[in-house]
């Protein structure tokens, strides 16, 4: 049995000091959860905002779209997914070659390859090239390799780090 000096004694029958104290501390609390919340909405602005520049962009750049593995649709499968993340692809098809042991990304336009930066980042694809071809209409070539199943894992709808 306890004894009443160890039984819990109910809020409104304790000291005013004590309710004064669990007072200011459940005030304080929700001022900090308010202010947690105010960060992180501000934070969350602020990415959404930054991670539509790219996709501003992206409109802007002609992609072309080569299978390069022997698998069947793989291109189409890129297609989509880049006319998703906002890419004008204009053409798709199969690479001369089907042996392609990785995915590569080649900028026809610009020597800095930032066309196909921004194409390989929403591939999640590390391989960028500057091929400059005047007479080409297209800015970036894409040639998808025998690695496009750990590409196409790694998207799961997103593109530039923005969730579908």
């Amino acid at each position: 049995m306890s004894s009443p000096k160890n039984r819990r004694r109910p809020y409104y029958s304790l000291p005013k000091k004590k309710r004064k104290g669990i007072l200011g501390r459940l005030v304080f609390y929700l001022l900090f959860l308010f202010l947690l919340v105010f960060i992180f909405s501000t934070v969350k602005r602020f990415v959404e905002i930054r991670s539509t520049i790219p996709r501003e962009k992206a409109e802007k750049i002609r992609v072309e779209v080569l299978n390069g593995t022997g698998v069947q649709d793989i291109a189409q499968r890129a297609t989509t997914y880049l006319r998703q993340c906002g890419f004008d692809v204009v053409e798709w098809g199969n690479a001369e070659n089907q042996n392609f042991p990785e995915t590569v990304v080649v900028d026809r336009a610009e020597m800095s390859a930032s066309n196909a930066k921004l194409v390989a980042r929403a591939l999640h694809c590390k391989n960028v090239i500057p091929q400059i071809e005047h007479t080409s209409l297209l800015e970036v070539t894409v040639v998808i390799g025998k690695d496009y199943a750990k590409i196409f894992a790694s998207q799961k709808k997103k593109c530039f780090g923005i969730k579908f």
